[in-house]
């Protein structure tokens, strides 16, 4: 029997009848079909996550001016935001309070730890009474017909 480990809940599996499938050219399995969908809806959320991160990273790095290297430290920063707020919500405040921030954030640091560090202190301040602006959506415009009749005229003779 050749064994391998299920790759969502890491079960011993046999690979004659386990549910395979190949991933980058390389066999993985699985106890079974529910468990490679289960893993499925976990990557997908995980991804969606990550790219949250990415996106207030991509956010703080224009807001910064530049490059900064502290992206583990950032998000680490972040886990305190979201007892305040979702990272939606983060998003959004960063994205309609850039220019400010970056005004904010245009003084001398003395690295990127002070810098990271005390953005969060504004940030998480601010984020607490934040209230994202109403996208107002586009009223769809109502076309009227108009029909204007001619009453006949009659004549008095």
């Amino acid at each position: 029997m050749a064994a391998a480990k299920c790759r969502y809940d890491k079960k011993p599996v046999d690979t004659k009848t386990a549910f395979k499938v190949v991933i980058n050219g390389k066999n993985t399995y699985w106890c079974s079909e529910e468990c490679y969908n289960l893993y499925l809806v976990d990557k997908e959320k995980q991804d969606k996550i990550n790219a949250e991160y990415d996106q207030i990273y991509e956010l703080t790095k224009q807001i910064f001016g530049y490059e900064f290297t502290g992206y583990s430290l950032l998000k680490r920063e972040i886990s305190t935001w979201e007892k305040v707020g979702t990272r939606q919500k983060i998003i959004a405040y960063l994205t309609e309070n850039k220019s400010w921030l970056s005004d904010v954030m245009s003084k001398e640091f003395n690295g990127d730890y002070n810098r990271v560090r005390y953005y969060s202190v504004v940030v998480s301040s601010k984020l607490h009474d934040f209230k994202q602006k109403a996208i107002e959506a586009e009223k769809p415009k109502v076309v009227v017909e108009e029909t204007i009749y001619e009453a006949p005229t009659q004549s008095l003779n």
